[in-house]
């Protein structure tokens, strides 16, 4: 859509201005829209992750206090 200038002045130089550098900035403004969809997918995907590696290192923990007690059996100190 092409827009005659100088029927955009008629509204004044300053109106006129920010039409323009709305209408340049629009595209920017939309990519910046997707790149955040995006790094919003990868937050959501780590902190899944973070969450699944908690779990396992809670798992551990469980395994290697039950390793102490089974090694503090057979040193016969429980």
């Amino acid at each position: 859509m092409e827009f005659d200038v100088v029927k955009l002045l008629e509204f004044g130089v300053t109106t006129t201005l920010c039409i323009i550098l709305i209408w340049r900035v629009n595209p920017a403004i939309n990519g910046l829209k997707d790149i955040i969809k995006d790094l919003v997918t990868v937050v959501q995907v780590e902190a899944k992750n973070v969450e699944n590696m908690k779990d396992a290192v809670d798992m551990n923990t469980a395994q290697v206090s039950q390793l102490r007690v089974e090694i503090s059996k057979i040193n016969g100190k429980k």
